[in-house]
C-alpha cells in the first residue's frame, strides 16, 4: 500500500470528455444561478403579474439562446484545441476562478 502526502495536491491530465463536462457544468451552475439572482431582481421589481411573467419569459429564453450558443461553440469550435494539448485539473480551476 502506498501512501499519499495530503497536503500537497494530486495533478492528472483531464480528458477531452472530462474537460467538456466539467467547462459545461460549471457554466450551467453559474448560468441557472444568475438566471434566478435576475428572476428574483424582476419579481421584486415589477408587481403586475401579466407584466412579470412576460419579461421573465423573455429573460428566460435569453438566457437559454446564450447557453445553447455556448454549447455550440465550446463542442464544436473547441474540440480541437482542447485535444491538442494536456489540460491538467488545475489549469481549469484557475482559468474558470474569475467567472
Amino acid at each position: 500500500m502506498s501512501r499519499v502526502k495530503l497536503d500537497q495536491p494530486q495533478k492528472r491530465e483531464l480528458t477531452v470528455q472530462e474537460t467538456r463536462k466539467s467547462l459545461y457544468s460549471y457554466f450551467e451552475y453559474t448560468d441557472k444561478k444568475l438566471l434566478g439572482k435576475v428572476l428574483t431582481f424582476i419579481d421584486a421589481a415589477i408587481p403586475e403579474s401579466k407584466q412579470n411573467k412576460a419579461v421573465k419569459d423573455v429573460i428566460k429564453d435569453s438566457f437559454r439562446s446564450a447557453m445553447y450558443d455556448f454549447q455550440r461553440f465550446a463542442f464544436e469550435n473547441e474540440v480541437g484545441h482542447v485535444e491538442s494539448r494536456s489540460i491538467q485539473l488545475d489549469d481549469v480551476q484557475e482559468e474558470t476562478k474569475h467567472f
